[in-house]
């Protein structure tokens, strides 16, 4: 540094601070939300436009610091630290923003799903079928499915043997659908089937065929091979039947609870007047 001379100490802190701020920037880009990214990782892009701020905020900040230690009077060091500042401000709202609003969409989306089989839960099931039903014009199917047995899995090989039965026939049970079509978890052995714009009684009679068909198809478990059976309530629902959604699934469980008196392992079959 030139004798003689004074630099704001103020000015040499900050300076230091962004060089410190810029290199973990530029090296560790992580670093700006570790929390967040436990929650939902950020996309690649946005730790690139990171780095790449941080690797010029770095450029331009080491001319600046050199000329604040021999003492220049030239007031660009001063200029370049204030614009390397609000650069890297702006950079890590930018992050910090798009990580919470990420976060946020991600918590959302998992209240929204049933923890052990992904599928969508009572809510996402409600707001579904009140959307299927406010068709005029469509047909909608809501179907229950109890699987038969299934207490007495958890009873001999213990729970985690019972999720992963579970988990193996919810699977199954989807793979009998339509891609537009919903089917969701209810309950421990409970799942409630959404078919929106559906032809006709055959089209829904299949459906509950195939599913019927699937579960009794044995799983292969740590455990050994677990066989079930499911009985299925089908309510198919013609446009304007002034039925709520609500109603819509108490009506198909009532089929479904009438079946099993009957006989497990088949379906029951009504359309509304």
């Amino acid at each position: 540094m030139v004798r003689g001379t004074r630099v704001d100490p103020r000015l040499v802190l900050a300076w230091i601070g962004l060089v410190v701020i810029a290199g973990c920037a530029w090296l560790w880009p992580t670093l700006l939300a570790p929390n967040l990214l436990v929650v939902v990782p950020l996309a690649a892009s946005t730790f690139a436009s990171v780095r790449a701020v941080a690797y010029l905020s770095v450029a331009a900040l080491v001319p600046a610091g050199w000329l604040l230690w021999t003492g220049s009077d030239d007031p660009a060091p001063v200029l370049i630290t204030r614009i390397a500042a609000w650069t890297l401000i702006a950079a890590l709202s930018l992050v910090l923003t798009r990580s919470r609003v990420r976060a946020e969409a991600a918590a959302q989306y998992s209240a929204a799903l049933d923890p052990l089989t992904g599928l969508p839960n009572r809510r996402q099931l409600d707001d579904y079928l009140r959307y299927a039903m406010e068709s005029r014009s469509s047909i909608t199917a809501v179907l229950c499915v109890d699987l038969d047995g299934f207490k007495s899995v958890n009873d001999r090989l213990g729970h985690p043997i019972g999720d992963d039965v579970l988990v193996a026939l919810a699977s199954r049970m989807r793979d009998c659908l339509r891609s537009g079509d919903m089917v969701s978890r209810v309950g421990g052995d409970e799942f409630v089937i959404v078919c929106a714009a559906v032809r006709g009684l055959d089209e829904v009679s299949d459906v509950c065929a195939r599913i019927v068909a699937e579960v009794a198809r044995s799983v292969e478990t740590r455990r050994g091979p677990v066989t079930l059976s499911a009985t299925v309530g089908a309510l198919v629902v013609r446009p304007g039947s002034g039925l709520t959604a609500r109603e819509v699934v108490h009506d198909a469980d009532l089929l479904l609870i009438g079946q099993k008196a009957s006989g497990k392992g088949s379906y029951r079959l009504q359309m509304t007047g």
